[in-house]
């Protein structure tokens, strides 16, 4: 049996320009972690943070005992990241700093929520003992999308035809998956590519997927003029790029709609979007707090999910809390929370060697088509996804397995 408490150590590097997936789910844990049943657990907050506001180190207890550290971000950060000797170098310099908050407290545990901190956790285990959980948020090799297609084109290839050796190779990931003691998934996609690829054993693996609290979701106004809100960093691994040229080619085969882009999103790009798309009814909300993001769960007539590659989606857990009906994209985690024709409408993607990834877009517009028309299967689809929500994806389920994992490796 455990005696005294289990102090969790959550590493995380927080961006001050936008909110990752990562802050949601540190957020939704915060707050159900503060729940009685849970009064042994102690948690505690080291952030690295790209925020130019802050120059030097704040480090504190608060009024509950518990450390909360922000450190600022190297701004030579390519070198840092990219170089395995001044990565390890400046991750010491932060154990140094935090190491008189941590020493007398027994049972630590290091979560590291970002595969940039791998090697901070493994530094701070080394100076005060401990153990660590990496927490996958996300497939790294599936990055590369965005900074070297070329690259991710061959990687797929490889992956999709089995030949993990030359995956392994070619992807030239500086990762210790051996250093953790745990590994977090956010699905069976990543367990598999860690399995296949890297050789973690089956047993050091466990899927949690995350979780959201209820929020008043019982009178949503879905009437009048068609709105199809998509919600996200607009980039191009979010697919949504592809995803307004889908949406212009059904305007143009004349239904009228309202686009509601609700996320980060540069001045240049906006200006662009909006000259490309002249016959879209565009509306850019920039990131909006999440009252505002719940109105817009509550009124739209459907939402888009197209990311190219994507781990258990918060915008995906939102939207079926609040049974907006759904067009999403068939790939890694969300084609494993959503089932085609029950909770959402899925579109498969399309690999070509050459020219990459696509959806099919014939089946987009028509996906996007049959919501469009079809007030009875948005109604079917919406109340399924609620159902999906309130069995898989409620947040005390996701505290729950999460104190589990902690007791077993304290």
């Amino acid at each position: 049996m455990i005696m005294g408490e289990i102090n969790i150590v959550h590493l995380h590097v927080r961006h001050k320009r936008y909110h990752t997936g990562i802050d949601r789910y540190l957020e939704m844990y915060s707050n159900g972690i503060k729940s009685e049943a849970y009064s042994d657990i102690r948690v505690h907050r080291i952030y690295i943070v790209d925020d130019r506001d802050i120059i030097f180190p704040r480090i504190r207890f608060t009024e509950e005992g518990t450390l909360h550290a922000l450190i600022p971000m190297v701004y030579d950060n390519l070198l840092v990241s990219l170089d395995v000797f001044w990565k390890r170098r400046s991750m010491k310099i932060v154990v140094d700093m935090v190491k008189p908050y941590l020493q007398r407290l027994s049972n630590l545990v290091f979560q590291s929520h970002n595969l940039y901190l791998s090697v901070l956790a493994e530094e701070l285990k080394n100076k005060l003992g401990g153990k660590i959980i990496m927490h996958l948020h996300c497939l790294p090799w599936k990055f590369t999308y965005n900074e070297n297609e070329e690259l991710y084109n061959k990687l797929h290839r490889l992956y999709e035809a089995g030949n993990f050796k030359e995956f392994n190779e070619l992807e030239d990931s500086k990762i210790d998956y051996g250093v953790p003691d745990k590994i977090i998934c956010l699905s069976d996609a990543a367990k598999r590519y860690l399995m296949n690829t890297k050789g973690v054993p089956e047993d050091k693996i466990d899927i949690i997927m995350n979780g959201l609290a209820p929020a008043d979701n019982d009178n949503p106004l879905r009437k009048g003029d068609v709105k199809i809100l998509y919600v996200g960093k607009i980039s191009k691994d979010k697919g949504s790029y592809k995803m307004l040229d889908i949406l212009d080619s059904v305007c143009r085969r004349g239904y009228d709609f309202e686009v509601v882009m609700a996320g980060a999103v540069g001045a240049v790009d906006k200006t662009r979007l909006c000259s490309m798309y002249g016959r879209l009814k565009l509306t850019f909300l920039n990131q909006i707090p999440y009252s505002e993001l719940a109105e817009l769960y509550r009124t739209c007539t459907l939402g888009i999910l197209p990311s190219i590659h994507e781990q258990c989606s918060y915008v995906g857990i939102e939207m079926s809390m609040f049974g907006v009906p759904l067009v999403v994209s068939e790939v890694d985690a969300l084609k494993e929370m959503f089932k085609d024709n029950e909770t959402a409408l899925l579109v498969p993607l399309l690999f070509d060697p050459d020219l990459g990834l696509d959806f099919d877009r014939e089946i987009f517009a028509d996906r996007v088509i049959r919501l469009i028309e079809n007030d009875k299967l948005r109604r079917y689809l919406g109340e399924n996804a609620q159902k999906a929500y309130r069995e898989s994806f409620t947040l005390n389920g996701m505290i729950e397995r999460t104190v589990d994992l902690y007791k077993q490796i304290v």
